[in-house]
């Protein structure tokens, strides 16, 4: 009897014991390491994150699954996680909200996903956050303020995605690097910062301009894993460094022809010529009389890095050919990534008395009909010189959309009036500018820095408006 008395409350004791053990996913291991306890699952076939994590999980590895996303509140109860492994998935998709609830998250890792774009706006939920690895996805854009809420970051690994161009503001309105570009004598010593741009598509035109010379100029405690960027274009800078290269300053097309007026026999063939420079290379398209019924064979060619020669053939002309034959030149001139909410971007360096269209696009794809407005600078250089420093992009976007979807960029175009000298006004000199209804009040946690431009804008908006439609 008194056996039985001191057997019962060991069993208890071993059972509570036992309770107090948590459980691991099936398939998983779980184990104590010297920072905290760590679940891993490495290649099984999990397609989402299980929501019901224990909050004593420190790390979460998931590598070699089918996870496609991030959705939102998946960690809802892991407030104590702080390195968030996910390499080598399927991950597509991270939702806006995919991060909340992770204040003490150091690490996050996704390595060789399917990232195509990155929501920056959801690392307002991990100020502690020191790793960001993205390498080896597809990400192909940057926002301008992609990099606002990294302000801890010391590891950014961008390598090996699909980048071609980017704003050197992109690093230089990001407040780590701001925090060492501004450390001097007395001031806190600050660990390094290490960013990988390299294996990028780069194409070293104009618009690359400003971030080849941001890399050229980047010192200590600011390190590139590799400082030797390679450009992949266009063909004449293919294979030159970015340390090698020199990219002059973005131009809007300049057209000539050899000949005004052509004058034929009706039966003979004709070729008319235009050769645009601009800078990046500009497109070329032919507009004609009888353009909707008859279509001729258009070569362009490129005669230099930032010229084209296009050349219109009529075969066998005939006595309704007869008429004004445009040639219209037209490139990008300047891209503006944007990211989610309201913001305000910049653009400098206009032209006076120069008609512009600024379009809201999503990723890569045309705009759509009515994403576009029509804006004209002023005449004198008084005006442009205030438009120089600073145009706010926003007057012309907020008759668009004021709160843009994740992945949208937005661009200013200068619009194709640049044509050839066969006798047709192309390009009215003054249009109204578009009124916008008064956008959000703007607020900054840190200076804002826009590419070659001297400082932050002075003047509002309406003004400006007042002045272009004067």
């Amino acid at each position: 009897m008194a056996s039985s008395f001191y057997y019962f409350p060991l069993i208890l004791a071993c059972l509570d014991i036992y309770a107090a053990q948590p459980s691991c996913l099936p398939g998983c291991t779980c184990s104590e390491e010297t920072f905290g306890r760590t679940l891993q699952c490495v290649s099984i076939s999990l397609g989402k994150i299980p929501g019901n994590l224990p909050e004593e999980f420190k790390q979460v590895r998931i590598e070699n699954s089918p996870l496609f996303e991030l959705p939102r509140g998946f960690f809802i109860n892991m407030s104590t996680l702080e390195y968030l492994w996910l390499n080598f998935n399927n991950v597509t998709v991270i939702h806006l909200g995919a991060l909340e609830h992770l204040p003490a998250l150091r690490e996050l890792r996704l390595e060789g996903n399917k990232l195509r774009s990155v929501p920056w706006t959801a690392f307002r939920a991990t100020p502690q956050l020191r790793v960001l690895d993205l390498k080896h996805n597809m990400i192909d854009v940057l926002p301008e303020l992609a990099l606002q809420f990294l302000v801890n970051l010391t590891y950014l690994d961008l390598s090996s995605n699909r980048l071609t161009v980017v704003s050197k503001s992109v690093f230089l309105n990001w407040p780590a690097y701001q925090k060492r570009r501004q450390a001097g004598c007395g001031a806190e010593i600050l660990s390094s910062l290490v960013v990988a741009l390299h294996n990028n598509p780069w194409v070293c035109d104009c618009r690359l301009r400003g971030l080849v010379q941001f890399v050229k100029s980047i010192a200590l405690p600011v390190i590139l894993v590799n400082s030797y960027l390679i450009c992949q274009g266009p063909l004449p800078k293919a294979g030159q460094l970015f340390h090698e290269t020199e990219l002059r300053a973005c131009m809007k097309p300049q057209i000539s022809t050899p000949s005004a007026n052509v004058t034929i026999w009706v039966g003979k063939n004709v070729t008319l010529r235009c050769l645009a420079q601009a800078s990046p290379s500009p497109t070329i398209a032919w507009t004609y009389p009888l353009s909707m019924w008859r279509e001729f064979d258009v070569l362009t060619s490129s005669t230099a890095e930032d010229a084209a020669l296009s050349e219109l053939i009529i075969p066998s002309a005939n006595q309704v050919d007869s008429g004004n034959y445009t040639c219209v030149a037209s490139n990008s001139k300047e891209v503006v990534h944007i990211g989610p909410g309201i913001n305000t971007y910049a653009v400098d360096d206009l032209l006076p008395a120069t008609k512009y269209e600024a379009c809201l696009s999503l990723g890569s794809h045309p705009p759509r009909q009515g994403r576009c407005v029509v804006f004209v600078t002023g005449r004198d250089g008084g005006e442009l010189e205030a438009r120089e420093r600073l145009l706010h992009v926003t007057v012309v976007l907020c008759a668009v959309l004021l709160a843009v979807p994740v992945g949208a960029y937005a661009w200013v175009a200068q619009s194709p009036c640049s044509c050839s000298e066969w006798g047709l006004r192309c390009c009215p000199n003054r249009r109204k500018v578009p009124r916008c209804p008064s956008a959000a009040p703007q607020r900054r946690d840190h200076p804002t820095v826009y590419e070659d431009s001297e400082g932050d804008p002075e003047g509002d908006e309406e003004k400006e408006g007042e002045e272009d439609s004067s």
